[in-house]
C-alpha cells in the first residue's frame, strides 16, 4: 500500500479500487485510466454530519435532501478521494458537485485540487448506493 492506504501495484500497471460496506464488497480495475469506486448503505448517522461534506451551493441544486440523496452524495465523493489517492481532501471545498448529468445516473465534479472536472457515475443497487470515477491521470 501507498503512504494513504490506497492499494497499488508497482508500475501502475494496472490502476483499481475496492471498497466494502456491511456484508458487501465492490472493485473496479483499469490498465489506461485512474480509478476510485464507492459503496454505501444510507443510515440515518450521513443526514446528521452532512453539513461537513455537502456546500451551500451543492445543498441549493440538491433542493430536498433526503437520505438516499445524501448517501449518493458521500459515496461519490468518496470514489472521487480513492481516485485521487493522495489524501489532505476536504469534501466540501475541493470536490464540488455541479448536478446531475443524463437521468441522474452520474454527477458532473469538479475537483480543485487538480481543476478537473471528472463524472462520477452513480448507481442505486438496493440497499446500496454505488459510485465509481474512471478517468486518466491528471
Amino acid at each position: 500500500m501507498a503512504d494513504t492506504r490506497k492499494p497499488f501495484l508497482p508500475g501502475e500497471a494496472y490502476h483499481f479500487s475496492i471498497s466494502h460496506c456491511g456484508d458487501y464488497a465492490a472493485a473496479i480495475v483499469s490498465r489506461k485510466n485512474r480509478v476510485g469506486i464507492d459503496i454505501e448503505i444510507p443510515a440515518e448517522k450521513v443526514l446528521r454530519v452532512e453539513h461537513k461534506f455537502i456546500s451551500p451551493d451543492e445543498q441549493e441544486w440538491l433542493a430536498q435532501l433526503t437520505l438516499q440523496t445524501a448517501t449518493q452524495v458521500w459515496s461519490a465523493k468518496e470514489a472521487v478521494y480513492k481516485w485521487h489517492g493522495e489524501g489532505l481532501i476536504d469534501f466540501k471545498q475541493h470536490i464540488q458537485l455541479k448536478g446531475y448529468k443524463g437521468n441522474r445516473n452520474m454527477f458532473i465534479c469538479y475537483f480543485s485540487k487538480r481543476d478537473a472536472l471528472l463524472d462520477i457515475y452513480l448507481k442505486f443497487l438496493s440497499p446500496l448506493c454505488l459510485s465509481y470515477i474512471y478517468s486518466p491521470s491528471l
